[in-house]
């Protein structure tokens, strides 16, 4: 039904992510993926689900002026939020397994 009501919509995933691929997939939708690099920094003084908000709209930016009013643009970000701080993506295989140690 989603598939249906969305067909005459150009659907754009900007991310790289597997597992949103297969979401979309899974619900029958035709997409295209399109990457565009973004500098993932925010504000300290956001919390929780603002930062992931934040990073989701930092990312669709760039699209901004080339979208076409049939365009729905797809962005989204995740974010570990653990004893009240954001654990960021690590930075090598040594830094993974700290933070999953805590």
């Amino acid at each position: 039904m989603l598939a249906t009501i969305l067909k005459s919509k150009h659907i754009i995933l900007a991310s790289s992510s597997p597992r949103r691929q297969e979401l979309l997939k899974g619900l029958g939708l035709d997409f295209e993926i399109r990457i565009k690099s973004v500098q993932e920094d925010y504000p300290e003084r956001l919390r929780h689900f603002e930062i992931s908000d934040y990073l989701a709209q930092l990312k669709s930016m760039p699209f901004v002026e080339e979208l076409k009013p049939n365009d729905i643009l797809i962005t989204s970000d995740t974010i570990v939020w653990f004893e009240n701080k954001a654990l960021g993506k690590p930075k090598d295989n040594n830094d993974a397994f700290e933070m999953l140690k805590t």
